[in-house]
This record gives structure tokens, C-alpha cells and sequence, in this order.
């Protein structure tokens, strides 16, 4: 199953070895870096729109995400192994396996080498289907700030894009305009 996963500002710096550590629990699809300058916490806002996360608890990611001043993140598409299924106690639904122990290994590794952390300001990996369509639209909306500008980039992002859309729980959720990148 696809998930996408945002390496964060406060640990842009760590972004080889992070997405090195990734190869143990996904396989990584594509790749690539947004530069977000002034529209840094508006992408946060809107990525976290999906989860009706508290204002006041985004604000406090942005104030320590602003903390480490890279404006630079990474984002990734990933295929993930989701054959095992648990329930989690705070989410308060099943989420997979994989996916938590891959988002909860890179956060505990790197956490002590962010200055001020703060929960989730490391790495963010979608964690359902909804979550992946709703990144996808927020996505579409800061393409203009990739870095690598180059055709290989484009494509690949979006021959992944069109697949997610072309698998069957997607096409009853979007329209053809919906699928572009």
C-alpha cells in the first residue's frame, strides 16, 4: 500500500540517513524536496487538517519546528507491507504495523539530535488511505516549491499519483480532474 512520509525542517539534516533507515520497513517509491520559505506553516496547517489536530498543538510543532530555521523539507512516496494490523490505544483505531514502527523508529532515533523537540516535528507518514488522498491534494497545491525541477522527478510523482487513483477504494473518492499532480 502507498503512504507518504514528510521528513520535517528541524530534521531536514538527517534526511540521507532517515530515508536510509525508511529501506527497512518500505520500500521508497520517489523522492523529492520542497523548499517552503514564507508558506512553511500554511503546509503544516494544511497537512494537518486531516487529523482536526488542535490549534494550539500545531502551533506549538510550528514554534519548534521554526526553532531549528530550515524551511526545506523531504517527501517521500512509500510502499508499505500492510499484512499486520493492531489497535492503537490513543489513535483509537487499527493502523498497520509497519507504519507505526516505522514512524515511532525514526522519531526515537532522532529525536535527541533535533534542538528543542517536540512530538512529530521530525516525521510525518500518512496512516490510511483518506490521510493519503487528503496529502496528495495539499501536495498539489506547493509543486511549485519542489527543488529538483527536473522531468524524472515530475513523472514519477506523478505515475504514482495516477496509480493510487486507479486502484478501486480510490476511484469512488475522486474525479478525473482530482488525479493530476
Amino acid at each position: 500500500m502507498i503512504f507518504i512520509g514528510i521528513i520535517w525542517g528541524p530534521a531536514y539534516k538527517y534526511k540521507n540517513e532517515i530515508l536510509q533507515d525508511s529501506h527497512d520497513y518500505a520500500k521508497q517509491l520517489v523522492s523529492f524536496d520542497l523548499k517552503l520559505d514564507e508558506v512553511y506553516s500554511d503546509f503544516v496547517y494544511d497537512m494537518y487538517k486531516y487529523e482536526d489536530m488542535p490549534k494550539w498543538k500545531i502551533e506549538k510543532k510550528l514554534k519548534h519546528m521554526h526553532s531549528e530555521n530550515n524551511s526545506t523539507i523531504n517527501v517521500s512516496f512509500y510502499d508499505i507491507d500492510t499484512t499486520e494490523v493492531f489497535y492503537h490505544q490513543y489513535k483509537k483505531y487499527n493502523v498497520y504495523k509497519n507504519v507505526e514502527g516505522m514512524k515511532m523508529y525514526i522519531r526515537e532515533k532522532y529525536k535527541d539530535k533535533v534542538d528543542d523537540y517536540f512530538f512529530d516535528t521530525i516525521f510525518h507518514l500518512t496512516d490510511n488511505d483518506a490521510e493519503l488522498l487528503h496529502s496528495i491534494n495539499v501536495l498539489k497545491s506547493y509543486m511549485k516549491f519542489i527543488v529538483q525541477k527536473d522531468e524524472k522527478t515530475y513523472e514519477s510523482i506523478k505515475k504514482i499519483v495516477q496509480y493510487i487513483y486507479n486502484q478501486s477504494s480510490f476511484k469512488k473518492n475522486s474525479n478525473s480532474e482530482d488525479r493530476e499532480l
